[in-house]
């Protein structure tokens, strides 16, 4: 409201993306996507690029989530190119991901591999060790989703994934962890 008030595209289109959070994290994409829509339009026409990127991924993965996937991927990847582009290593490897989780919700299981292993190789270098167990779980569901399933990899990276989180008290992960193994065995 103070956003709307101030009339700051760039204070809103921070607000609608962060707006937008709680519903994608609880599942509520549909919710989500009006907030992230009205994001990306303002970032796009008021030239807020610092918010340019976010707005591009989250409204993207929520779009993947929605059976969007094309257009999801478009955004995700729009998304990336923004944020590498402008410099951003801050939590890029959120970024590689939401891609990544595209990926796998289209079927592209190889693509979505590697993206998911970037978004790991960057995780580890920037020290963002909560980003790394969910990349981690996100590697188990791609390792369970290939034809045939990579049983071994995906119990790895679960279980390293749920160490991890453990770790850092991130207890909907691990739950999450263990909800992949349980299905797996």
């Amino acid at each position: 409201q103070a956003a709307e008030a101030a009339d700051d595209p760039p204070a809103q289109a921070w607000a609608y993306t962060a707006r937008a959070f709680p519903m994608i994290a609880k599942g509520e994409f549909a919710q989500a996507l009006p907030w992230l829509e009205r994001a990306v339009q303002l970032c796009e026409t008021k030239s807020v690029l610092l918010c340019l990127p976010t707005a591009y991924v989250t409204a993207g993965l929520a779009l993947a989530w929605l059976n969007r996937t094309i257009e999801g991927l478009s955004y995700l990847e729009r998304g990336v190119t923004a944020s590498e582009s402008i410099g951003t290593k801050f939590y890029l490897s959120l970024s590689y991901l939401a891609w990544a989780e595209g990926l796998l919700l289209a079927g592209n299981i190889q693509d979505a591999k590697r993206t998911a292993e970037k978004a790991l190789e960057l995780a580890v270098v920037s020290g963002e060790r909560g980003n790394e167990a969910g990349i981690l779980r996100l590697l188990a569901e791609i390792s369970a989703s290939e034809a045939p399933p990579a049983l071994e990899p995906a119990v790895s990276f679960y279980e390293r994934a749920k160490a991890l989180a453990g770790e850092l008290g991130m207890r909907p992960l691990v739950a999450h962890c263990h909800l992949g193994l349980g299905k797996l065995y």
